[in-house]
């Protein structure tokens, strides 16, 4: 009897001692193997590689995306049942012998211990994410709900510790670019500590919302050539580290993108440029602001949304800020990018073509996209007083954009000499060292003043004293711009050989107009005589040319003049 007493006490003791271990090495709510038991098997998945050469497994981490909503909105009660349902879906998907964990509170792991290769990792990865796009059915309605998953390859040599770090890094990857699925991949994620410890910070520091503000912006002025003016400013980011200082973008912007952080990190940027561009205007100083976007912006359902809320947040007007893109930002999914930027401009927001002629310079997608603004490159600048073919490919890129109605800023002036040959060439803008380096928003006034300063001292601007011939388009330029009143001019051309026209080659003066924009210095006229440009005939054979107004602004900030009339 007694020891039936004992033998039953010890078998209670190892069910209890059983079901401690259950609980311990289990989430209870979803029945899942927990972090502790994940690690586990992954150690063992590790050796048993480790033994058997050209054995791989893999290690996936998945996180819920839209599951914060579930819970804000339907309950806590409903982002348990997801949870549920998501372990139940992974199951689905998975083989027997692999092992899926909950981790984390909407974090999930899983434990490939065979793989052959890395497509096999790849297609389960997509399998997963397909099986969480589903909505899920609960009880207090619907939710939306998607997967970021992250894929590390081992043994590779690597620890388990520096695995799920790996994972880790490409889910967030995988998270911010919006493509569900990412591979760590080592040509992108080095193993450099001090490129994986910059990209934790700034990974951090993006997720907090930068409460130390260590992300700041700088400016620099870019210049109207017409009069030295500066017209706009481009924001180009510092970041003041607390250990290593100020840092320039190139020790860390690689970082960012390779790491997928480019996304929130413009959004944040451009946050932070039109709060201090909507502060320069309600100081009476209205600047455009010019911000790089991110190529993947463009592939992200969010891109309008954001620039529309920074703009309505901080009550700047829409045409006080330049979106400039790069060639390549185009590439990926032309009709997606021209469709996201139309929508921008249709609420007033400029967009320019940065670095043109560093890329794919495809012309069919340059003439479909209604840009405002073409940027050329540095480095036709640099050499551009040297080299007679950079000033070639400089000319060919304005008269380019100038038929297709861009005006046109050549970035990386170092030196006047190049200056001069820009101005010469009909370039509208510039910006560069030898007219002012970027400054921090509380220096802006003083660097704009020294821009302003250097550009007219090495241009020599002057009011001419009469009218110039009319055979070049910065003669005429120039001309229109540099009067101390405004007149109408009548000149005779002949009839036009083309769709474009050509220039008159004599004037004569005539009675001025528009005696109410006299004194207004600065315009611009269109070249094209198309559907775009209003003929207005007379038995003289009189054409009227209508000034494009954003071209007038956007150039000279004009908005009063209509027409130059020609014979």
């Amino acid at each position: 009897m007694i020891w039936r007493v004992m033998l039953g006490y010890q078998g209670r003791l190892v069910e209890q001692a059983e079901a401690s271990q259950l609980l311990a090495l289990h989430d209870p709510l979803t029945g899942l193997p927990n972090r502790a038991l994940f690690e586990r098997r992954l150690h063992a998945a590790l050796s048993a590689a480790e033994a058997t050469p050209g054995q791989q497994f893999a290690v996936m981490l998945i996180d819920l995306n839209g599951f914060k909503g579930v819970n804000d909105t339907l309950g806590h009660q409903s982002g348990d049942e997801v949870l549920i349902e998501t372990g139940r879906r992974l199951r689905e998907v998975l083989r027997d012998d692999d092992t899926v964990a909950r981790v984390g509170g909407d974090e999930f792991a899983v434990l490939l211990p065979m793989v052959a290769d890395f497509g096999t990792a790849r297609e389960i990865a997509e399998r997963a994410t397909a099986a969480l796009r589903r909505n899920y059915i609960l009880p207090a309605g619907s939710a939306a709900i998607s997967g970021s998953v992250g894929v590390a390859l081992g043994p590779d040599g690597r620890g388990a510790e520096d695995l799920l770090r790996h994972a880790d890094a490409a889910m967030y990857r995988a998270k911010t670019s919006g493509k569900g699925v990412a591979v760590y991949d080592a040509t992108i994620d080095t193993d450099r500590p001090d490129r994986m410890a910059l990209f934790g910070d700034l990974r951090t520091l993006l997720d907090a919302g930068d409460p130390a503000a260590e992300l700041v912006l700088f400016y620099q002025p870019q210049v109207r050539l017409a009069d030295g003016a500066v017209t706009a400013a481009e924001a180009l980011v510092r970041w003041r580290h607390p250990d290593l200082g100020l840092l320039m973008p190139d020790a860390f912007l690689a970082i960012a993108e390779d790491g997928g952080l480019e996304i929130p990190l413009t959004y944040h940027l451009l946050r932070l440029a039109v709060g201090e561009a909507a502060r320069w205007h309600a100081a009476g100083r209205s600047l455009v602001v010019a911000v790089n976007v991110s190529p993947n912006c463009l592939l992200d359902e969010a891109f309008v949304g954001q620039v529309q809320s920074a703009l309505a947040t901080c009550g700047l007007p829409p045409p006080l800020l330049r979106l400039e893109l790069t060639e390549s930002a185009m590439m990926t999914d032309p009709d997606r990018a021209l469709g996201v930027l139309r929508r921008i401009q249709q609420h007033g927001v400029q967009v320019s073509i940065d670095d043109f002629g560093t890329g794919f310079s495809s012309l069919n997608q340059l003439k479909r996209l209604t840009a405002d603004e073409l940027k050329i490159d540095r480095t036709f600048i640099r050499d551009l007083a040297t080299d007679p073919g950079d000033a070639v490919l400089v000319r060919s890129a304005i008269d380019l954009a100038h038929n297709l109605d861009l005006f046109v800023t050549a970035e990386g002036v170092e030196d006047l000499t190049a200056l001069a040959m820009l101005h010469e060439l009909g370039c509208d803008q510039a910006q560069g060292f030898a007219l002012a380096r970027p400054a921090p928003p509380d220096q802006l006034t003083a660097a704009c003043a020294q821009a302003t300063e250097q550009t007219r001292a090495a241009l020599h601007h002057h009011v001419p004293a009469e009218a110039p011939r009319l055979g070049q388009r910065a003669a005429l330029r120039q001309f229109v711009h540099s009067g101390p009143t405004l007149a109408t001019y009548l000149v005779h051309s002949g009839p036009s050989p083309g769709r474009r026209g050509r220039w008159p080659t004599t004037h004569r003066p005539a009675t001025p107009v528009l005696s109410r924009s006299a004194h207004r210095a600065n315009y611009d006229v269109s070249r094209r005589l198309d559907a775009g440009v209003h003929r207005r005939g007379s038995p003289c054979g009189w054409a009227g040319w209508l000034v494009r107004r954003r071209m007038a602004r956007n150039r000279y900030g004009l908005t009063n003049m209509d027409v130059i009339c020609i014979h």
